[in-house]
């Protein structure tokens, strides 16, 4: 049973496409390095946010939130506090593993964000 809507959030590890099958009144964020993750499949995201460093440039994108390279949150954190602010409490993360332990880890802090918030 579908208990959304959701808010998917695509990040720059290990992706490659399993579960992501976003709805019509589902909201899909590329946390920097994503982008091109969902580039890859075909998708064009709501919203690309993040400082752009995994980049080569920033994407040409109608909606792209751009943060300073130096900040305190990741741009998967900087993705789901945007979908929060949109109203999503059921969030779908992908790209949030494999690569640099260091982002891992930051991305299990951000689940645990989510939960603190009352999202799923």
């Amino acid at each position: 049973m579908r208990q959304g809507p959701f808010c998917y959030v695509v990040g720059a590890g290990e992706f490659d496409g399993e579960g992501f099958a976003p709805q019509a009144d589902d909201l899909v964020i590329a946390a920097d390095g994503g982008y091109v993750h969902l580039a890859g499949l075909g998708v064009t995201p709501h919203i690309v946010v993040g400082d752009f460093d995994s980049l080569p440039a920033i994407p040409d994108h109608p909606c792209v939130i751009r943060h300073p390279a130096v900040k305190d949150d990741t741009d998967m954190m900087l993705a789901v506090k945007t979908g929060l602010q949109r109203g999503f409490r059921s969030f779908l993360l992908f790209g949030g593993t494999g690569g640099r332990p260091d982002h891992t880890l930051a991305n299990l802090q951000t689940l645990a964000y989510l939960a603190e918030q009352g999202a799923r």
